[in-house]
């Protein structure tokens, strides 16, 4: 777990990136703890004056949580 919240801090910090088609980047975490297998799907990039990212993270027990962060400069 605390690999999972490691990985998914190191993302959100390094990912303030929309997806576009120049600049559109995946990565794809799985962690194995005392409770199970987590997953995390991190998407992003970047287009005119725009970054966003979307992390989706799947709990061992199933559950899954999406977080969705869009940036923009005017």
């Amino acid at each position: 777990m605390k690999k999972l919240l490691a990985m998914s801090t190191l993302a959100g910090l390094l990912s303030i990136t929309t997806v576009a088609e120049a600049s559109a980047w995946t990565r794809y975490g799985t962690y194995y703890g005392p409770r199970g297998v987590s997953t995390v799907q991190v998407t992003g990039g970047c287009g005119y004056r725009t970054c966003s990212r979307t992390a989706v993270r799947t709990g061992p027990y199933g559950n899954t949580y999406v977080r969705q962060t869009t940036v923009s400069r005017w």
